[in-house]
C-alpha cells in the first residue's frame, strides 16, 4: 500500500502563478498549497531540482514576489509541474483561513 505522508496539510487551489524559466516569462496554475511549499502545473521547466527562483502572484491589483526552491519535478501523462518549497515558510491564519508569506 502506497500512503502519502506528507509535513503540512496541503489545500487545494487554483490560480496562476509567474516565473521566469531560462531567461524566458512563463506560467503555470497552482493545483496545492501549504505552508511550506505549492504545487504548480505547468510544461514549462527548464532548471534542476533545489534551482532557487522566484515565483510572482497577482492578487487585489499588487503582484507578490515570493522566494522558493524548485523541490520536484513531475512529468507523466497525467500531469506535469513542479513541486516548490516556500524559502520563507507562509503563516495561515486560523481564524480567515487565508495564508500570508511571513515577513
Amino acid at each position: 500500500m502506497n500512503i502519502e505522508r506528507r509535513k503540512c496539510d496541503r489545500q487545494a487551489v487554483d490560480f496562476k502563478i509567474d516565473f521566469h524559466c531560462c531567461g524566458k516569462g512563463c506560467n503555470g496554475n497552482a493545483n496545492n498549497i501549504s505552508t511550506k511549499g505549492m504545487f504548480i502545473k505547468t510544461r514549462k521547466i527548464c532548471f534542476p531540482v533545489n534551482t532557487h527562483f522566484d515565483i510572482y502572484y497577482s492578487t487585489n491589483g499588487k503582484v507578490l514576489q515570493i522566494p522558493v526552491k524548485l523541490s520536484r519535478l513531475a512529468r507523466s501523462e497525467d500531469i506535469a509541474g513542479i513541486g516548490i518549497s516556500f524559502i520563507k515558510a507562509l503563516k495561515r491564519n486560523v481564524s480567515t483561513g487565508h495564508t500570508r508569506v511571513n515577513a
